[in-house]
């Protein structure tokens, strides 16, 4: 994901600058102060991003690179930026910015076959638990040809987890809207005007160059965005605009960020990579839910801390944020039996569950069948739900993903694309 560096980096010179160091406050908390927040929507209301409640009244909205009218025009299960305040309880902040940029925007090459994994533009594309799908009920509706929207991080073998996934209906390649994907320079054949990402190979001799500086050309490893405007031809895709970026944003020293994602390199036990951003651990580090021998490639964290003068994020906490194929995930369903507002628990029949501001609680799809989220004051007694949880050092289970209305009987179960009943103050915390 890109932020804008220009605004990002004002905004740290400007408010960062003077921050101290701040303890911890509570469990699910954090460091409080200004800083950036990346990491998947899991609730609107206004929206809730890396465990943090950020009001968005005054925001400021991009979406690709473009003026967004509101939090509206926003998906759970997209990852966003957000630069902002955070309050002393480290769950309450005030954002001063939502950005998002999708990672890959493209055509199906491959239909899923297994429904879990496909192929978008030759690029190799996953979901996992928390892999929010809009506009289809399962990945296997999609078929080749349609285009979708992707918005996720890639593991250490490039391959993208995609932490949404939306179809553009009647959204053509040849429409003037343009497809895009990310990715590094590999196979670069400069007299034939042609490299490759990933399987893909792309021709560049009409495309115009974006963000190089004077002198600069195409190299090997770059990570640059490709833009096309026209149907792949096989496996062939011809570029329009191809723009170099980092595919990590640059931030200033002293930036106070917590980021979700992927580790992508793992150097020592207290050295990684989360996201191609390099973190280091110490005594000091607070590991929650995990512990700090669990580390392993392609597990899914986030990481709280401050950025050092070298670039490296200082972690002060690193979590199990959600799960990446380890096989910690608990899935349980069933009736709610008992609910206990104050505490936010509800209890199976198989055990209780505690929800926080990360869990994802999903109501049924709108009428473009996005899916939609609720608050822990909807769910009633009674209530059928679908739920994925995930371990906690305590030995209680916290609440990942929730689907209301999932009963196993097809009259029971939630009508697809109609939105379930209001119950409560929907804009109210989890």
């Amino acid at each position: 994901m890109k932020i804008k560096l220009a605004t990002a980096t004002l905004l740290c010179s400007l408010l960062l600058g003077s921050c101290v160091e701040s303890a911890l406050t509570v469990a699910e908390g954090g460091m409080s102060g200004t800083g950036i927040s990346t990491g998947r929507i899991t609730g609107f209301g206004s929206i809730y991003v890396n465990g943090i409640h950020y009001d968005v009244s005054q925001a400021v909205f991009y979406r690709d690179g473009k003026t967004a009218s509101g939090q509206d025009a926003f998906n759970v299960g997209e990852v966003v930026t957000i630069s902002g305040d955070v309050a002393a309880n480290g769950v309450d902040g005030k954002a001063i910015q939502v950005t998002f940029d999708s990672l890959l925007v493209g055509e199906v090459t491959v239909p899923a076959t297994d429904g879990q994994s496909l192929t978008v533009m030759g690029q190799a594309v996953q979901t996992d638990d928390l892999s929010i799908l809009h506009g289809i009920e399962q990945l296997a509706d999609l078929q080749v040809g349609d285009v979708v929207e992707i918005s996720g991080v890639r593991d250490a073998d490039g391959v993208i987890t995609a932490a949404s996934i939306t179809l553009l209906p009647g959204r053509k390649p040849q429409d003037g809207l343009g497809l895009k994907l990310e990715g590094r320079i590999s196979g670069l054949l400069t007299e034939q005007a042609s490299f490759q990402l990933g399987n893909l190979f792309v021709d560049y001799s009409l495309a115009q160059l974006e963000g190089f500086l004077p002198g600069q050309t195409l190299a090997e490893g770059q990570y640059v965005e490709v833009e096309t405007r026209q149907p792949l031809q096989g496996m062939l895709l011809v570029a329009v605009r191809i723009s170099l970026k980092r595919q990590q944003p640059d931030y200033p020293a002293a930036t106070r960020l917590r980021l979700e994602g992927l580790v992508t390199a793992l150097d020592a036990t207290d050295r990684f990579t989360l996201n191609g951003q390099p973190v280091v651990t110490g005594t000091a580090t607070q590991f929650i839910d995990m512990n700090a021998t669990d580390l392993a490639l392609n597990m899914a964290l986030e990481v709280e801390g401050t950025i050092n003068q070298v670039g490296e994020l200082l972690a002060s906490r690193v979590m199990a944020r959600h799960v990446h194929d380890d096989g910690r995930v608990v899935r349980l369903e069933g009736a709610i039996v008992a609910l206990q507002p104050t505490q936010q628990t509800l209890t199976l029949a198989d055990g209780v569950l505690q929800v926080d501001n990360a869990s994802m609680l999903l109501f049924g799809r709108d009428a473009d069948r996005r899916q939609t989220t609720g608050s822990f004051a909807a769910l009633q007694v009674g209530d059928y739900v679908r739920v994925e949880a995930i371990p906690q050092n305590d030995g209680s289970l916290r609440v990942l993903r929730l689907e209301w209305g999932n009963s196993p009987q097809p009259a029971d179960a939630f009508p697809a694309g109609i939105a379930p009943p209001v119950r409560g103050d929907e804009e109210a915390p989890h």
